[in-house]
């Protein structure tokens, strides 16, 4: 996963899927680990990412700076819901497509 500017913000470690919709809920964003180990996860909403042409990499529209100084999520307690603001500061994809309101 990488910022617009094409700066690595770490890998989607897993999906939270919404068994009764079956939709997934959010990903899992681990950043700043290395072999791993350390490091902060995040729960994304799934509308806040973007892939890229190539098929391989999704686009967060958020900082570093953003993900070094949000709290995250314990690896043994994952939250219901994706980080409201978190999500908010990416705006989504949605949001980076939709037609401007008048």
């Amino acid at each position: 996963m990488e910022t617009a500017q094409g700066e690595s913000l770490g890998t989607i470690s897993d999906l939270v899927i919404d068994p009764i919709e079956g939709r997934i809920t959010y990903a899992a964003l681990s950043y700043g680990s290395i072999l791993g180990l350390g490091g902060k996860l995040f729960a994304v909403s799934w509308e806040s990412l973007e892939l890229r042409p190539d098929g391989k990499t999704f686009v967060l529209n958020v900082s570093q700076e953003i993900l070094e100084t949000s709290p995250g999520f314990d690896k043994t307690n994952w939250p219901q819901q994706p980080d409201p603001l978190l999500s908010a500061a990416a705006g989504g994809a949605a949001a980076q497509t939709a037609p401007a309101q008048t």
